[in-house]
């Protein structure tokens, strides 16, 4: 996998993940489905990755993206495009966040 390949999985992976979280958010589309998942898991550790922070969604959908876009497992490169999102959706967010201030 070229840098160039890493870079654009990274930036799906972050893509992905903060138009769910935002879609989730109240008042959006599936804010029901949030809070239906809330309601039913919350109190487990397996909710923030799946919808509950953004940047914890990085782990599972992360992965799923990865494996969609790339039919193999180089999995130094699944764990930084990971890690990599994991960042690129906390700063996303806070920018967000900064602008609704």
């Amino acid at each position: 996998m070229t840098p160039l390949g890493l870079i654009l999985t990274t930036i799906a992976i972050s893509l992905f993940c903060n138009g769910l979280y935002l879609i989730c958010e109240d008042g959006m589309i599936l804010s029901p489905v949030r809070e239906w998942l809330e309601k039913r898991i919350g109190q487990y550790m397996i909710y923030k990755p799946i919808i509950g922070c953004v940047t914890c969604m990085a782990s599972i959908w992360g992965t799923v993206v990865f494996f969609t876009l790339h039919d193999y497992c180089l999995w130094p490169y699944w764990i930084l495009c990971c890690i990599g999102a994991a960042f690129t959706n906390t700063l996303f967010i806070a920018y967000l966040n900064r602008l609704q201030q």
